[in-house]
């Protein structure tokens, strides 16, 4: 894996974790997660926690990236998963 695919397989775990852990518009999905399991769920306890969502989104990440790294949709996948967390994390230092 070169450096630049070790870095969007990071932006992609970063983007996805925090998007489904974190993000209001995953809002739904997490209470969607406890109405069915109940909120002290081990599951529901997975999709609010980022150390433990975020190692799941890591296999996934690294293995799309072992396979597709060469795909096109995959590269803009990923791109646009890094994008999206620079525009994040740059927010919330600009608009202090």
């Amino acid at each position: 894996m070169t450096w630049l695919g070790l870095l969007l397989t990071l932006a992609i775990t970063l983007r996805i974790t925090r998007l489904v852990t974190k993000d209001k518009i995953a809002q739904p999905f997490r209470d969607a997660v406890d109405r069915r399991y109940g909120d002290e769920s081990m599951l529901a306890y997975q999709v609010r926690c980022p150390w433990c969502f975020g190692f799941w989104v890591a296999i996934a990440a690294a293995l799309g990236s072992h396979w597709w790294a060469d795909e096109w949709g995959w590269q803009c996948f990923a791109v646009a998963c890094a994008a999206s967390w620079l525009t994040g994390i740059a927010a919330l230092w600009l608009d202090e």
